[in-house]
């Protein structure tokens, strides 16, 4: 048995960004440091009254000054001028927006913006209990750990397994000892390996408040998705009281529709076992009917034309499946390019399309609105498209760079509600599409 004290990883936790910015002729870059799991990644969803920090520096570590601008809703909330760090906190639900801007950037090319929501629905997809998120409140079998002067306790993984049974065509089911693994060697979990008793890892956590640098902290959940596992802390002292700490603590998730359970150790103060872990959909996962963009262009250079598709692989088998007869989506794009056209194409075999868009104007953003509707009436007899619509844009003279992302609004005052929207053949709203708002497309012109 081997045990790995992660003691000094979770002290350390906090949703971080690393930007990294470099000087040259061209002018500045920022890159991102996607590989993190600390970092609040584009297009995450946070919970509300989170706390988040944002650091950045040149390709050789060293500081940069950059000023910062948080916006709330298409509103500036927090500005600062000439930093080189930046901890700030989240209180409400809204779509934000975070530009750095490096204090020796002539023009708009160097910007770099991450964009975040902040919604009660994380929680309570978590809180649901079943589907894409399945949530452990550890608070409670923790604190009586504690209470018994058991400061840590040690969990190791299972999963259910299948074997055939030799010289036969029976199959039966067996326990899975599991240990994660860094298979990059970037300092972080990225894998499940299946292991023996001898080998399996058991991953130590504190079972009581223990220091961070926003104040004292207590581990409170472990929450499972098919792509990460976090850590949920809460601080319980200083400035940031009240506030909570979310980080990545694996990046990888369970599969869909396969039992896992842990075990948890406090020693002397007793054990906890057999809970079962299970994430499910309505549909496996590669059947998953997702909404995601594609650029048909080099982002590394500079075009006159840029065409983004609205890939949607799955989604008109499982839009007929649930006889819809609506679908939905929207996409924001940087105000300086000119979409000068939509193509739809053929997207639901079978089926009469009728399809429409509609560009909203909010100064620095527009948002197009991507309309398909099923009519009876014969299909449109060309070739069935696997994308939802293809965005064709036609760009300034200056050069530029910006977002094009899936989006959405629906509580914003100052702007109307848009967003994805499913309806069958009883117009009632349907569920189960998956929208990819986490990865925006970035372009230069």
């Amino acid at each position: 048995m081997k045990k790995l004290a992660l003691l000094s990883f979770i002290i350390a936790c906090v949703s971080f960004v690393f930007v990294s910015c470099a000087g040259g002729a061209g002018g500045v870059e920022i890159v991102f440091n996607q590989n993190d799991p600390t970092l609040v990644k584009d297009g995450s969803v946070l919970p509300p009254n989170s706390i988040l920090k944002f650091a950045w520096s040149d390709l050789d570590g060293n500081p940069v000054a950059c000023n910062f601008i948080l916006e709330k809703d298409g509103v500036s909330i927090e500005e600062q001028n000439g930093v080189t760090e930046v901890v700030t906190t989240v209180e409400e639900e809204g779509q934000y927006k975070a530009y750095f801007i490096p204090v020796s950037l002539s023009g708009s090319r160097g910007i770099k913006i991450i964009t975040f929501s902040v919604n009660k629905m994380y929680e309570e997809l978590y809180n649901s209990g079943a589907g894409l998120y399945f949530k452990e409140d550890v608070s409670g079998l923790f604190a009586a750990f504690n209470a018994q002067g058991q400061e840590t306790a040690e969990i190791a993984f299972y999963r259910l397994g299948q074997e055939i049974v030799d010289g036969t065509n029976e199959v039966i089911n067996t326990r899975e000892r599991l240990n994660l693994v860094d298979t990059n060697e970037d300092g972080y979990f990225d894998a499940w390996e299946v292991t023996t008793q001898a080998e399996q890892n058991w991953y130590v956590f504190p079972t009581g408040n223990y220091a961070s640098p926003y104040g004292t902290v207590k581990l409170v959940e472990m929450q499972y998705g098919k792509d990460t596992i976090k850590l949920v802390q809460h601080i319980l002292d200083g400035p940031y009281a009240g506030y909570i700490l979310t980080s990545t603590w694996a990046l990888v998730g369970l599969d869909l529709d396969r039992p896992y359970t842990r075990y948890i150790d406090g020693g002397a103060a007793g054990v906890d076992y057999g809970k079962i872990i299970k994430i499910s959909e309505r549909y496996g996962s590669d059947t998953v009917p997702e909404f995601y963009l594609l650029s048909e262009n080099n982002a590394s250079e500079n075009r006159a034309n840029l065409t983004i598709d609205v890939c949607a692989p799955n989604v008109a088998d499982f839009a007929s499946v649930y006889n819809t007869k609506y679908m939905q989506v929207a996409v924001s794009y940087p105000a300086s390019l000119t979409l000068a056209s939509v193509d739809f194409g053929n997207f639901v075999d079978g089926n009469k399309e009728v399809c429409a868009y509609k560009i909203l104007d909010y100064g620095i953003e527009k948002v197009v609105l991507l309309y398909r509707g099923l009519i009876p009436g014969n299909d449109e007899g060309t070739a069935v498209t696997n994308f939802f619509a293809k965005l064709n844009f036609e760009t300034p003279e200056e050069n530029g760079a910006g977002e094009v992302a899936l989006t959405f609004c629906g509580d914003d005052a100052n702007r109307a509600v848009y967003g994805p929207l499913f309806r069958n053949d009883k117009n009632e709203n349907l569920d189960g599409f998956v929208i990819d708002y986490d990865n925006s497309i970035e372009v230069n012109w």
